[in-house]
């Protein structure tokens, strides 16, 4: 059984890892019309999704408690998250593979980010004394491996084209499945505290649906809305400027 919170988050996890996808694409289709002759004069096309409805149909059904989360516990948690994400381009096969001098100025953006890419995870583990299991370890990576994406693709960066094709298409889901396999490791160490009431958890699958009568099965809609982010850089104090993501 999974969480109600798993499942959603999973699914929401998909529709961002598929809006990632489409942008690589529009980069790529961005560069070929730019230099084409031919196809320069024309907009460069781009899909989106503004919104996205699901029918899910689950079986509800009651589970132990998984335990409160302690302050000591989430900290190991966001200190081994911190660790996975500052390491990334230094152990990553993909990357270590690549010239180092194509990596210079974006290894230097990347550490510079750990701070907001962590932030990003910290919204995922559940705050001290909630009845909450820690997310799944395939939402973690396809946040790291969206905000990896979105370093590779900044001009800032300088990462030459043939290298971020590399890394964000053929390298891809090498990267993915071992930031998963390496979250795993981090949030298997977060053990809460055996407390707190029994708590509800579902039945998703068409296999796990299969046995279960159709009056005990229940039916949620969701319509998810697309909320883009914008880099946006404001002034701190005189001199001083802070770039963050911002709701456009």
């Amino acid at each position: 059984m999974a969480s109600l919170g798993q499942v959603i988050g999973a699914l929401i996890s998909q529709v961002a890892r598929g809006r990632n996808q489409a942008d690589v694409a529009t980069a790529q289709v961005a560069q070929l019309y730019r230099d084409s002759p031919l196809l320069s004069a024309f907009p460069v096309p781009r899909m989106t999704l503004d919104e996205v409805v699901i029918d899910l149909k689950l079986a509800v059904g009651a589970a132990p408690g998984r335990g409160r989360i302690t302050d000591n516990v989430r900290g190991q948690v966001l200190a081994g998250l911190r660790s996975l994400v500052a390491d990334l381009p230094n152990t990553d096969p993909a990357f270590t593979s690549c010239d180092p001098k194509d990596l210079v100025r974006f290894r230097e953006r990347w550490q510079a980010s750990v701070d907001r890419v962590v932030g990003r995870l910290e919204e995922l583990v559940p705050l001290p004394g909630e009845d909450q299991a820690p997310p799944p370890a395939a939402a973690v990576a396809a946040v790291v491996r969206g905000q990896l994406s979105a370093a590779l693709l900044d001009p800032e960066s300088a990462v030459p084209a043939q290298a971020v094709q590399k890394l964000l298409v053929r390298d891809a889901p090498g990267i993915e499945r071992r930031l998963e396999e390496a979250a795993k490791a981090v949030l298997a160490e977060a053990q809460p505290h055996p407390a707190g009431p029994d708590q509800l958890d579902v039945l998703a699958t068409a296999s796990e649906l299969q046995s279960i009568p159709p009056e005990k099965i229940s039916s949620v809609k969701l319509t998810l809305r697309e909320s883009d982010l914008s880099w946006t850089q404001y002034e701190t104090e005189p001199g001083k400027t802070v770039t963050r993501l911002i709701p456009a």
